[in-house]
């Protein structure tokens, strides 16, 4: 029996000292990490996310026919160094008002500007995104002055033969009222001749004397008195011509006389269809005279104004609300069926919520005694921390390898491969030492790229794989261009001086200079899509922005989720799920459930292929820094970037 249990202690010991050993060849045997995503060629193309600028109109709605009148619109791009300018759409025609690019109105309504206008004000930013523009709407009121009646087109001259009524023209093609009020006319009455203006302001003239070119005038008069005079009219009225011819001879006889009117030009009018109502509530149709008579008129009549000709109706689908985040906020997307290009309509998109505690979203709150335990969730564990090894105690350990080499030798392993390695992957952890985090983000620098991660997550769905790529890529350089004030397109080599020159932790370094690793697949042509390759770097990139910055978990802006597991995935597929769950417990500090996740992940790496290995390693190692170096922060520091 006392054998028995020497040989079990011997086995513990040794299984103790294998975690050792082997943590610390993985540790410090690789330098370089390499990753390949599975992608056939490679492409470099662009692909933006960008915040578009606000606009706002605090103008005055009421405006007035005359009066001056100046605003200026609020422009400001939503990220740094965003440059917001201002262009402007109608819906009607007609409208004078004008907008400068910086959103300054400055104009003086005309009798045209009369009524109720919708314009629509578009804010541009200086980028070449898609989503660089916001609208608004301003809806604005000219009040009304009132104007005199005036004369649209000259009244032409008339001739008419004497003992005659000659019904001439209607006065109402030649006057108009610019606010579209009702009109009354008169005239002067020339000598010798009866000038009547019917209700519907046919002019008639009468006269038996013969008139040649007798001056008079119209006036047209509105409501309230105002009035508008013609041109002068030259009336002429011609006289019947008779004549007697006298004959001689012996009955003597008489002669006859003959005479008849002068034939006078008849206009013959045909009209185009009435155009359509002006915002006036005003409709113009334009007249020809098929005889020549007169030259063309233009008449119009009362309408109703029912607004522009819509060329494109939105008709909006929205999918379902969303589950509500930590940040008491939901979301949906909406798609214009009809593809109009326009979002006038357009309904929200994002809404506040009341957002439920869960027992798995990384966050004490509810009623938990702990993060997501105590409570209405399972009991908080009961837990020890693991002792902290000292430097000093490494010699003892490297002495006992030499017994763990031995009992290795007697065939132990061969047998417990799998287990081994499981019991390894757990009791590696054990080794910690004091670390502290190196704080390379400010708070905007760091909200900023949790954003554009969000936006990402949500829009790159159904793109292009190229433009996921290069969209992911772009965000790891500008975390690099942030973390470490470096140009976007700085060099691996260019990132690991600069750690060095700033003296960073090596975990700081390893995370950093493992994101750069992943550029160069990213950054090819003719790329593969591989769902769980862009979910894990979007994970590691975000990761890497916690371990860099003080950050509150509520700003990671989504609930900590893991990945399912299915049992048709290939082990590629698995490894990179594990990853992502290993991430995203380590930034909501749920060590204990990145251990787990690692441990897992550890238990399938033997059965990969060599080349699979060589692809999945560096995510292996990862898994491991990450969640062993969340566990040791003590403290952080600021790094001063010079």
């Amino acid at each position: 029996m006392r054998k028995l249990l020497l040989s079990l202690t011997i086995i513990a010991l040794a299984l103790a000292l294998t975690s050792l050993s082997l943590q610390l060849f993985f540790l410090s045997g690789v330098q370089e990490y390499r990753i390949t995503a599975r992608a056939s060629s490679t492409g470099i193309t662009n692909f933006c996310l960008n915040h578009p600028p606000t606009i706002t109109v605090p103008c005055n709605a009421s405006l007035t026919q005359g009066t001056n009148y100046a605003c200026q619109l609020i422009l400001n791009g939503s990220d740094v160094g965003d440059t917001a300018t201002v262009s402007y759409v109608y819906p009607m025609e007609n409208t004078t008002l004008a907008v400068n690019a910086s959103g300054g109105i400055n104009f003086t309504p005309v009798n045209d500007d009369v009524g109720v206008h919708t314009i629509i004000f578009v804010a541009s930013d200086s980028t070449v995104c898609t989503n660089n523009q916001t609208n608004a709407t301003f809806v604005f009121n000219v009040s009304n002055i009132n104007d005199p009646p005036e004369l649209a087109f000259p009244i032409p001259d008339v001739s008419f033969a004497s003992n005659s009524t000659l019904a001439a023209f209607f006065l109402t093609n030649y006057f108009v009222d610019p606010d579209g009020d009702p009109m009354t006319f008169t005239s002067s009455q020339p000598t010798g001749i009866t000038v009547t203006i019917l209700n519907n302001s046919e002019v008639q003239f009468t006269s038996n004397a013969c008139i040649e070119n007798e001056l008079m005038t119209f006036t047209a008069i509105d409501p309230y008195n105002a009035s508008g005079s013609s041109n002068s009219v030259s009336i002429t009225v011609t006289c019947e011509q008779s004549s007697v011819t006298q004959g001689s001879g012996g009955g003597g006889g008489g002669g006859g006389g003959g005479g008849g009117n002068i034939n006078l030009c008849r206009p013959d009018w045909e009209c185009d269809d009435w155009l359509p109502c002006t915002p006036m509530n005003i409709q113009w149709q334009r007249c020809y005279d098929m005889n020549g008579c007169e030259g063309q008129k233009h008449l119009k009549q009362a309408c109703v104004y029912a607004g522009p000709p819509v060329s494109c109706e939105e008709n909006w689908l929205c999918s379902d609300w969303g589950n509500c985040f930590i940040n008491g906020t939901q979301e949906r997307d909406c798609e214009d069926l009809t593809e109009c290009g326009t979002d006038i309509v357009k309904p929200p998109e994002v809404q506040e919520c009341v957002y439920i505690p869960t027992c798995n979203d990384g966050i004490q709150n509810g009623d938990e005694e702990d993060v997501d335990c105590g409570g209405s969730c399972a009991a908080c564990a009961i837990l020890e921390s693991p002792a902290v090894v000292d430097e000093d105690a490494l010699a003892l350990w490297l002495i006992l390898l030499i017994i763990l080499a031995i009992v290795l030798t007697a065939g132990v392993a061969r047998y417990y491969k799998g287990e081994i390695a499981q019991l390894l992957a757990a009791t590696s952890f054990l080794l910690k030492h004091r670390a502290f985090k190196d704080l390379l983000l400010n708070a905007a620098q760091r909200n900023s790229l949790f954003e554009r991660l969000q936006v990402f997550e949500q829009l790159h769905d159904g793109a292009r794989p190229e433009m996921v790529y290069d969209t992911l890529a772009t965000m790891i350089r500008g975390y690099i261009r942030d973390a470490l004030g470096l140009p976007l397109e700085a060099l691996p080599e260019e990132v690991a001086a600069k750690c060095k020159e700033l003296h960073l932790q090596k975990e700081t370094t390893a995370m950093i200079t493992g994101l750069v690793t992943k550029l160069e697949p990213m950054e090819q042509e003719d790329l593969h899509y591989d769902e769980f390759f862009v979910l894990a770097t979007v994970e590691q990139l975000r990761t890497t922005i916690c371990l860099t910055s003080e950050y509150a978990q509520t700003e990671i802006m989504r609930p900590m989720e893991n990945v399912a597991i299915a049992e048709d995935m290939s082990f590629y597929d698995e490894i990179f799920a594990h990853t992502v769950n290993i991430l995203r417990a380590v930034q909501f500090n749920q060590v204990d459930a990145a251990r787990a996740e690692y441990v897992k992940m550890v238990s399938r790496y033997d059965a990969l292929t060599d080349m699979e290995k060589e692809e999945i390693y560096p995510e292996l190692l990862w898994g491991f820094s990450v969640t062993k170096f969340q566990s040791e922060i003590v403290g952080s520091k600021v790094v001063a970037k010079g």
